[in-house]
Order: structure tokens, then sequence, then C-alpha cells
């Protein structure tokens, strides 16, 4: 069956319908996602989900700083993309940019004052944790690249 195009109305309709329990409109939307392949990409992606987060927790409702990140992040994913690159480099570049901004929030925790020493030495942890992660994929990265590489 061919999807349909949907105005943004049926489309909010259907997934609202879909949310409360509607098998049939769930099926609907699913059949309609599968024939819109950039909007499945779009909402499914979930490296774009948790850099979207971490973007938004960083810049603390400051729209010019949550913009200004997400174009850097752009920027440095162009850098560490490029053409031709298979699936798996681009999912460990996004895995790098993930655990950069990780990394970056965790800073910002940990370079907090707190009152209790519980909490600075949390962040502390976290912080480390971020950092072997961050570290971790950068490694990933460069070793799959190597294998890549002509011989």
């Amino acid at each position: 069956m061919k999807p349909q195009n949907l105005t943004y109305e049926e489309y909010t309709d259907l997934v609202d319908d879909a949310s409360h329990g509607d098998q049939q409109a769930l099926d609907q939307l699913r059949q309609h996602l599968r024939g819109k392949p950039e909007l499945c990409h779009l909402l499914g992606d979930l490296n774009r989900h948790v850099q979207q987060h971490l973007i938004d927790l960083a810049a603390d409702g400051l729209t010019d700083v949550r913009e200004s990140i997400a174009i850097r992040l752009a920027d440095t994913q162009a850098q560490l993309l490029k053409e031709g690159d298979s699936l798996l480099e681009q999912l460990l570049v996004d895995q790098v940019l993930s655990t950069m901004l990780d990394a970056a929030c965790c800073q910002l925790g940990a370079s907090q004052a707190y009152e209790q020493e519980s909490i600075r030495r949390r962040w502390e942890n976290r912080l480390a944790r971020a950092q072997q992660r961050h570290q971790t994929a950068i490694a990933s990265l460069i070793e799959l690249r190597k294998m890549l590489e002509p011989q």
C-alpha cells in the first residue's frame, strides 16, 4: 500500500491516536514513516536526540548559546567526516561528538561550587567516566580508519 501525503493536522492526529493505543492508527503511522524515509531518519536518529539534549543542557536556556554550540558541532562533524566514509565511520563520528558533548557538560557540572563535598565528587567521577568514554570513541574511530586504509 502506498503511503499517503498527510497534512500536518492529519499527521499530528494520527500520532495522537497511535499514542493513545489505537492499533490501526499505529499501523498507519508505521506505514507512513516507512514511506517517508527522510522523516523517519530525522525522527529516529538517536545520536541527534542525545546531542540535542546535551546541547540544551549546556546552553541552559540561552538560545544564542544553544545555536552556537549546534553550529560548532556541525562544523566539527564536517571536519571529521570525509566523502565516502562508511556507515560505521559515520556512526563513530557521531559517537565522538556525543561523548565530547557529554564530557563538556560534566566539566560544566564539575566546575561549579557545591556546599556538599559528595556532590562535587560525584561530578568529578562522572567527568572522569565521560572523558574515558570520549577517549574510547576517538580511539575506535582512529582504529577503524587505520583498518580501512588501503594497504
